[in-house]
């Protein structure tokens, strides 16, 4: 499934995902690996579903990714916690659905601040543009709410951000 979506071929992808999920269910084994293994590829069958437009589709698959991420990390964050928010921010922007849209990627952006604090700007590159997507999805969605000083206020940390970073290509 993973060769499939980095290939682009989503379709393929999103079914090979899906058997995945049954396997899963199938296995007599528990634990961290275990449930991280099923989280990715969750979050992976959201991202498929995702790129194929299935947006509400893509938002549930996270919102259970998410249970199954932090059951694994006993409810402590992660980066993992801050991707599967964000993701599913993004999902809910892409619905129209801003005010859920601001709460996921808040949650994101705090977990990621409490994670790395004043070395946002230092991040590798694909958390870097993770943050820097969320604060601007999160202040696009308070412009469609006409929370115009909001709207700014995060469009503008996430201009500051960027400006911070020595990879802003």
């Amino acid at each position: 499934a993973d060769c499939y979506f980095m290939q682009k071929e989503y379709d393929k992808s999103l079914e090979c995902y899906e058997n995945a999920l049954s396997m899963f269910k199938n296995i007599d084994t528990v634990g961290r690996d275990h449930i991280l293994e099923n989280a990715h590829v969750m979050c992976m069958l959201g991202v498929s579903s995702f790129m194929l437009l299935m947006y509400s589709r893509a938002a549930s698959t996270f919102e259970l990714a998410l249970h199954m991420v932090k059951y694994a990390f006993a409810l402590s964050n992660t980066f993992f916690h801050g991707l599967v928010l964000a993701l599913m921010g993004i999902s809910f922007y892409k619905m129209r659905n801003y005010h859920r849209c601001v709460s996921m990627c808040f949650q994101s952006f705090e977990i990621f601040c409490a994670i790395h604090g004043d070395k946002l700007p230092e991040l590798p590159k694909n958390k870097f543009w993770l943050v820097c997507q969320t604060l601007y999805v999160m202040g696009n969605s308070y412009n469609n709410l006409n929370l115009h000083q909001k709207a700014v206020k995060y469009l503008t940390v996430a201009r500051s951000v960027l400006m911070a970073s020595k990879n802003r290509d």
